[in-house]
């Protein structure tokens, strides 16, 4: 299953094989498709991510056309019991994407990865197009009568929870604001049966 997407000017993709399908080139077809359709989009290169611990897809990722680029860090947590809110300021919970709120979802997430690494500014309307995540699994935090920290996540097709993106207001003082944005989006997540919990992808340097 491929699927590709913009990226600033840079086309990437993502493909996915079923274990039925191990073993009969269709990794290696997904991988070229993704390069076809980054080609013919105009882009000058195009990423492919890989799991670690998956020894098949580091092969394909062996070819001699490709080259590594990055290595990030997921953190999963076991939910045995639903996490309690931390104390201070409740995170305000979306239950839709109003106008409003979605911009300041977009302007506190977008500013809050700036200076991360290979970082492409998107405009509200991008953001809003990649954006997949449940609007009633989106957080804002707010400290001192403004919003501080904010959170999108989702839960996969498996039941597996995910804080894709998680961040702080530039400016504002961290730990605290996302500490309590991280809580509440554990404590929600678990109220809507995700037992599994992966934070943002930490990169490694």
């Amino acid at each position: 299953m491929p699927t590709s997407g913009r990226r600033g000017e840079r086309w990437d993709g993502d493909g996915y094989v079923h274990p039925d399908a191990f073993g009969r080139g269709v990794g290696t077809a997904i991988a070229e498709w993704i390069e076809e359709r980054a080609r013919a989009h105009g882009s000058t290169e195009t990423r492919i991510a890989t799991l670690a611990q998956d020894e098949r897809a580091a092969c394909l990722a062996a070819q001699p056309r490709l080259r590594a680029g990055r290595t990030f860090l997921r953190m999963m947590i076991e939910l045995t019991e639903q996490p309690p809110r931390q104390a201070g300021p409740t995170a305000i919970r979306l239950p839709r994407f109003s106008p409003a709120r979605s911009a300041t979802l977009y302007e506190v997430l977008e500013g809050a990865f700036l200076d991360h690494w290979d970082h492409s500014a998107r405009t509200y309307d991008e953001w809003m197009a990649t954006q997949k995540s449940r609007h009633d699994l989106c957080f804002l935090v707010r400290t001192g009568g403004e919003v501080a920290a904010a959170a999108l996540c989702t839960i996969d097709d498996f039941g597996l929870g995910w804080v894709k993106i998680l961040g702080t207001r530039r400016g504002i003082a961290a730990s605290a604001s996302a500490r309590r944005c991280s809580a509440q989006s554990f404590h929600v997540l678990y109220a809507r049966g995700a037992r599994r919990s992966v934070s943002a992808s930490t990169p490694r340097t």
